[in-house]
């Protein structure tokens, strides 16, 4: 439809229509909102048609093709509030912030306020859900959490045989290979090992200071 009619008093959706054009003031910077109502008071909103959900609106600007303005909104009544609203525009403006609109947005709304004024049942069908169930216009989703890692069974690592041949291959120093000085361990206050886990490093440590050769006797940790 081609907007433009007067902002009077006794009209129907007076409430509503000084509701949202006071809401429109809030969605922009002061210098965006006051380019928007020049534009508004021009006649640079050459159309306009309302949808379940969404306004769509050409704006004239400063480019001889005239700007596409599709602003949506969430479901709900009357006038929305900020973060209800989310505009998509053409043009090369881009806002500091995503819920700023860009003046040619700001007309849109402002005529459609003036629309709203004559016919407030606009304002209701533009707060329907859209057709599709993609209706809040800016509402956020949350990344979904990573998946929690998988428990890990100590008691399942623990219980694989460890055999003398395979702790000798991992321990075996190469001739003329000098071992360095191997300080005793402390624990940790109040920590403790289970009775296998402890009996193999104290093993592996007496390997690697040459104080002892293992048996196959001395090691078995199968559980």
């Amino acid at each position: 439809m081609k907007p433009g009619r007067i902002f009077g008093r006794d009209l129907p959706g007076q409430f509503m229509a000084a509701r949202l054009r006071a809401v429109t003031s809030e969605l922009s910077t002061p210098e965006r909102v006051a380019r928007g109502r020049e534009y508004a008071a021009t006649d640079a909103v050459l159309s306009l048609d309302v949808h379940a959900g969404e306004v769509t609106a050409t704006v004239l600007g400063s480019r001889a093709q005239p700007y596409e303005v599709t602003v949506r909104v969430a479901p709900g009544d009357g006038p929305p509030a900020r973060g209800e609203v989310d505009a998509r525009c053409t043009c090369p403006d881009e806002p500091e912030a995503a819920w700023l609109l860009c003046k040619h947005a700001v007309a849109a709304l402002i005529m459609l306020a003036g629309e709203v004024a004559h016919d407030p049942d606009l304002l209701v069908r533009w707060r329907r859900p859209r057709a599709g169930g993609d209706d809040a216009a800016s509402t956020i989703t949350e990344p979904a959490a990573p998946p929690a890692p998988a428990p890990v069974d100590a008691d399942a690592a623990l219980s694989r045989a460890v055999t003398i041949d395979a702790l000798d291959a991992i321990l075996r120093v190469p001739d003329g290979a000098v071992v360095p000085e191997i300080p005793d361990l402390e624990p940790l206050p109040g920590a403790t090992l289970p009775g296998d886990l402890d009996r193999a490093l104290t093993l592996a440590l007496d390997v690697l200071r040459g104080e002892r050769c293992p048996r196959e006797t001395e090691l078995d940790v199968s559980g």
